[in-house]
C-alpha cells in the first residue's frame, strides 16, 4: 500500500516526482500525523496539553527575569514574550524534527513504494498540530495583556502559511542531508540553540545595540517569526519581511528540489 492508501507497485522515478506524489497524497500524511500525536501521548492525562503548560512556565520565567532587567512591568513584556516563544518552539522543533523525517522510518521506505518525501510532510504536519495546541494560550494572553483585537489578526493566517511554505523546503534539505551525514541532527540542535539568542524570539529589537539592528532586519529566521507574531499582537509586518519570506521561499524550494532530485535514488541506502 502506498502513503495515499492506493496499492502501487514502483515508486516515482524522480525526486521531483516524489515531492508532488507526497503532496498529493496529503490525505494520508495528515491522517497518520494525528495518529502520530495520539500515538505520542497515549496514555497521558492531558496529551499534547503538557507542550502549552510548559510553553507558559517558560515564557513566565523569562518574562520575569526581562522585567527585572529592564525595570518594566511584565505585562508589557509577557505578549511579545510568550507569543515569540510559542512561534520559536514550532520553528525551532519542525527542524529538528526533520532531521529524523527519514531516518526514523528507514523500515517503511525501504520495503514500500510510497512517496518517500510523505514521511517529511507527516514530520512537519505533526508540529503544525502541536503549534495549533500551544495557541490556547494565547486567549489567555489577550485577556492578561489587553491586546487589541483588530482585522489585523486575520493576517497571521497568511503569515503562518508562509512560515510553514518555508519550513517545508528547509525540513526536505534537512532530512535529505541527514540521512547521508548522520551528524546533522547534534548539528542543527546545536545551532538552533545559539540561534535563538541571535534572534528576537524573547528579547526586543530596540533593546540591542543599534550596531545590530541592520543585522536583525535581515534574519530570515526573525521575518518568519514576525509574520505571524505581529499580527498577534495587533500589528502588521512590515513589507520587507513579507516579500522577503517570499522570495526566500521560491529560491527555498528550488534548492530543496535539486537536493532532493540529487539524492533521491541513494535515500533508501542511506537510511
Amino acid at each position: 500500500m502506498t502513503v495515499s492508501g492506493a496499492p502501487a507497485t514502483t515508486r516515482p522515478r524522480s525526486g521531483t516526482s516524489d515531492i508532488l506524489a507526497a503532496i498529493a497524497a496529503f490525505e494520508s500524511w495528515l491522517s497518520l500525523g494525528v495518529f502520530d500525536i495520539r500515538q505520542r501521548y497515549r496514555r497521558s492525562a492531558i496529551g499534547p496539553f503538557w507542550i502549552v503548560i510548559s510553553t507558559a512556565a517558560v515564557a513566565g520565567g523569562i518574562g520575569f527575569m526581562m522585567s527585572s532587567i529592564q525595570g518594566r512591568p511584565i505585562t508589557n513584556l509577557i505578549a511579545y514574550i510568550i507569543v515569540g516563544i510559542m512561534i520559536w518552539q514550532f520553528l525551532s522543533t519542525a527542524l529538528a524534527e526533520s532531521c529524523q523525517a527519514l531516518i526514523g522510518r528507514a523500515a517503511y521506505i525501504k520495503s514500500l513504494p510510497q512517496p518517500v518525501c510523505a514521511n517529511i510532510l507527516r514530520t512537519l504536519w505533526v508540529q503544525v498540530l502541536i503549534f495549533l495546541h500551544t495557541m490556547i494560550l494565547y486567549p489567555f494572553v489577550v485577556l492578561l495583556t489587553g491586546i487589541p483585537i483588530s482585522a489585523n489578526l486575520l493576517m497571521a493566517v497568511p503569515g503562518l502559511a508562509l512560515l510553514i511554505l518555508n519550513l517545508g523546503w528547509m525540513s526536505v534539505i534537512l532530512a535529505t542531508v541527514s540521512a547521508r551525514f548522520r551528524d546533522i541532527p547534534l548539528v542543527v540542535g546545536n545551532f538552533l540553540s545559539f540561534l535563538m539568542f541571535l534572534t528576537p524570539v524573547f528579547w526586543e529589537p530596540s533593546s540591542s545595540n543599534p550596531h545590530y539592528l541592520a543585522a536583525i532586519d535581515y534574519n530570515p529566521l526573525y521575518w518568519l517569526i514576525q509574520l505571524v507574531r505581529e499580527p498577534m499582537l495587533g500589528n502588521m509586518p512590515v513589507m520587507l519581511q513579507w516579500v522577503g519570506s517570499m522570495v526566500m521561499a521560491v529560491i527555498g524550494w528550488g534548492v530543496a528540489a535539486l537536493i532532493y532530485n540529487r539524492a533521491y535514488k541513494r535515500l533508501a541506502l542511506w537510511v
